[in-house]
């Protein structure tokens, strides 16, 4: 993502990749999400799906298995896709890390984790918006941060995420590093215009919202879904939507330049999680197990179906 030039004249042009390009981009990664869910959660289901049993199950299931050559494969071939020159000198973001370390290391005991959540903010918002004011650079990296810290910790903080809005409302005090994200939403007001500042404060929301659901473990989404959900809950984040309106600022906001962006937004929505899809699954599916994701979520619901389908061509024989 780039920044928006306000002396530029506004089209649909003037977003970063036009709406082709970035839908071509959107479908080729979606292929490759769709296979690698195919390879992970969805193995033991579609197993059953298609009436294996015992070691022909297993059998099934080994050809499912994703190694991590496949998976850099698949990563080689979408960072090839998306045609993008990744810079050999990167921006240097020292003092900006230092300006968001200065006011995160205070929300988490973790030093380490502050750093690095503040380097990751830092980086962000340099490369992704290197035309924004110093001002937004800063806001934009501390809200990464924060981001940063809470998918790290957020599991064992789950009351507090669920009490956000209504401590906020209510104004009763919050956790240090919520505080911080209240304070941040004061600051957004003073920089963005209107709707800006309230795609970002719905975008919060929604997320945590998620984060609610992803980290309670008294009980599993079980049953049938609609195909649609795992697109449904990955949008839940609403992070990738804020970071889609991040582009626009104080400086380059008009109603006409907003109407035009509206109409890009989808893709730049879509481009961004499915990239932060196939970037995040080495740490959490291949290191780790974790398999409540958008690819978990896919596969289960592809496998439920299939199910599905089995069971009425098994009947449709039987009778």
């Amino acid at each position: 993502m780039i920044g928006l030039n306000p002396n530029q004249s506004t089209s649909i042009r003037d977003i970063p990749g036009n709406v082709s390009s970035l839908s071509q981009l959107s479908t080729t990664l979606v292929s490759l999400v769709n296979l690698t869910g195919r390879l992970t959660t969805g193995k033991n289901l579609l197993g059953r799906a298609n009436g294996f049993s015992g070691s022909q199950q297993e059998h099934s299931a080994s050809q499912y298995e994703i190694t991590k050559l496949q998976y850099e494969s698949l990563l080689k071939r979408a960072i090839e896709n998306i045609g993008v020159n990744l810079p050999v000198d990167p921006k240097p973001c020292t003092a900006l890390t230092d300006q968001i370390l200065a006011r995160i290391s205070v929300v988490t005991p973790n030093q380490t984790l502050a750093r690095a959540a503040s380097n990751v903010g830092a980086v962000l918002a340099i490369n992704f918006y290197p035309s924004h004011n110093a001002e937004m650079k800063l806001l934009i990296g501390l809200y990464s941060a924060f981001l940063t810290i809470l998918d790290d910790i957020g599991d064992t903080m789950a009351d507090d995420i669920g009490q956000f809005r209504k401590r906020l409302v209510t104004r009763e005090q919050q956790p240090a590093l919520f505080e911080l994200m209240a304070e941040l939403f004061i600051e957004f007001d003073r920089v963005l215009p209107p709707y800006l500042a309230n795609k970002v404060f719905s975008g919060v929301l929604s997320g945590l919202a998620s984060l609610e659901v992803e980290y309670d473990r008294s009980a599993e989404f079980t049953g049938l879904a609609s195909p649609s959900f795992p697109k449904y809950f990955r949008n839940m984040t609403g992070h990738s939507e804020v970071y889609a309106y991040f582009l626009l600022t104080s400086e380059n906001f008009t109603m006409e330049r907003l109407k035009h962006f509206l109409r890009a937004v989808p893709e730049i929505w879509n481009v961004t999680d499915e990239i932060n899809d196939l970037m995040s699954f080495y740490k959490e599916s291949i290191v780790d197990v974790e398999r409540d994701t958008y690819h978990g979520d896919y596969s289960t619901t592809r496998a439920y179906r299939a199910d599905i389908r089995g069971r009425r061509v098994a009947a449709k024989v039987g009778t």
